[in-house]
Order: structure tokens, then sequence, then C-alpha cells
């Protein structure tokens, strides 16, 4: 144990622990209310209000009821996982496919059927996630900033992470660093590339990547998160860092401050 991760376990004791166990208790009834086959395509709700106003309602009702057909019809032929070892890891990779994976893909081709650009489709698809992910992100991450040294509880969270929401059998893995002020790993394999190539829409996939940069905005000031390139990029890895900010900006974690770029614009300028 480096003498920060002393420090900050001595500072924070019970308190510390206990927001890591809410953490935890967060995300297993989130999972737990989702397990049941959906009746419906999941954010159906959120996302057919946020259709609306960018559409209007009728042409917005009329995405929405398009992409619920297509969802079902996605579904019907959805990934199985049950080869995987570990229920638990069949859960959660079920759970990724069928409320994550396969609505985003129902929205992007609806909008694609409709006329729209896959460029734009795709950007389109990135804000309508954020606006049911980015809740659960702020929710899950409101007791980090509150830290003294919030670095070696983040890097826990990780490392929690890596075992039981994004499981080996779902994300290969290789650790780069482990140390004090730096954070690293490097992903090998992703079932959301396999899911989404599998469906012959690979190219969906960097709105699953850029959502991971929407969360990186919500951690504290003094972490620093850091990603070369990713498998859905072309890269033969999705290099992820995390690092102790040597200087400490803006607090970029206030939830009112995170605000989404629009990723796959440049490709449009690109081919022009």
């Amino acid at each position: 144990m480096t003498r920060a991760d002393r420090e900050t376990r001595g500072s924070l004791g019970k308190p510390g622990w206990l927001a890591g166990l809410a953490l935890g208790a967060l995300a297993g009834v989130v999972l737990y209310r989702r397990l049941a086959p959906p009746a419906r395509m999941p954010n159906a709700r959120v996302w057919g209000a946020e259709l609306a106003r960018r559409h209007g309602p009728a042409k917005g009702a009329e995405l929405l009821a398009r992409a619920q057909e297509l969802y079902r019809e996605l579904y019907a032929r959805k990934p199985d996982f049950s080869h995987e070892t570990g229920w638990l890891s069949r859960l959660v990779l079920d759970y990724h496919a069928v409320w994550q994976i396969l609505p985003a893909l129902a929205i992007y081709r609806a909008l694609g059927e409709d006329g729209a650009e896959s460029t734009a489709a795709r950007d389109e698809v990135l804000e309508l996630a954020w606006t049911t992910i980015g809740p659960f992100y702020r929710t899950a991450l409101f007791w980090l900033p509150a830290l003294r040294e919030p670095f070696p509880a983040w890097k826990r969270s990780v490392a929690l992470a890596m075992q039981t929401i994004f499981p080996p059998a779902g994300w290969g893995r290789r650790w780069v660093a482990d140390a004090a002020g730096r954070y690293a790993l490097d992903i090998t394999a992703c079932v959301y590339l396999r899911t989404l190539s599998g469906y012959g829409a690979a190219e969906l996939t960097p709105v699953f990547c850029w959502i991971d940069d929407q969360m990186a905005r919500l951690l504290p000031a003094s972490i620093v998160f850091e990603r070369a390139g990713t498998l859905a990029l072309g890269q033969d890895r999705c290099d992820f860092c995390w690092r102790r900010a040597r200087l400490r900006s803006k607090a970029s974690s206030d939830a009112e401050q995170v605000t989404l770029d629009r990723p796959f614009a440049s490709e449009d300028a690109n081919s022009t």
C-alpha cells in the first residue's frame, strides 16, 4: 500500500468504506430492476421525449415507433452468452446487450431509415444515450469529489468495476500500471465492438467510447483521464489511463458543466 493510500484510508475510514458500499448497492439495485426481458425498448419514454423535442412530436413519435419495431427484431436474435463462465458474467453481458447496445442500434437504424447521415445519426444516438446514462454516472460518482484524496478510491472503484460491471468475459484486459499517481490498463477485446460487428454496425461502437470520455468529465479535477486510441477506431487496444493532475484546474465534476462534443461531425468535414 502506498503512502497516499494509507493516508487516504486513514483520513476516510468508515465513511469511505460506506461510500464504496453505497456505490455497489446502487449498481446492484439498477441491475436487479433490469433483469426481466423488457416489454418494449428500454429508455423509450425518455428517448421519445427527446426525439419529440428534436424532431417535433409527430416525427419523434414516428421515429420511436420504428425504433421499437427494430428493437424487437434485434432482440429476437440477441447474442447468446450462456456459454460464458459464471452466472454474474452472463447476467451482466446480457444487460449490456439488451439495455445498452440494442436500444442504441435500433435508434441508429431508425434515424438512418429516415434519411439521417451516419455521422449525424451517431451524434444523436450519443446524445440520447447520455440522457439516460449521464444521470446514473452523476449519482454513482457523487461521493468522489468529497474525498480529501480521491485517486486511491477511484483506483479501487475501477478495479471493482472491471470484475463486476465490465467482466473479463466481455472485456479482455492487460494491466499496465498500478502506482500512486497512475493507473492504466489496455482493453484488448470489447463485447460492444463484437456485438455491433455481428449486427453489421461496428461504426456505432465509438458512441460508447465517447460516453467514457463524457463520464471522465464528471471526475474530480485532480483525476485526469487519458486514452490515445480505441479498438473501435482501429487501434489494437483501448489504452485507458487515469493519473493524478499536477495542477488543479476549475472543477470539472459539476454535472451542470458537462457538455457533449459532437465527435463524429469531423468525419463530415474530412469527407468534403
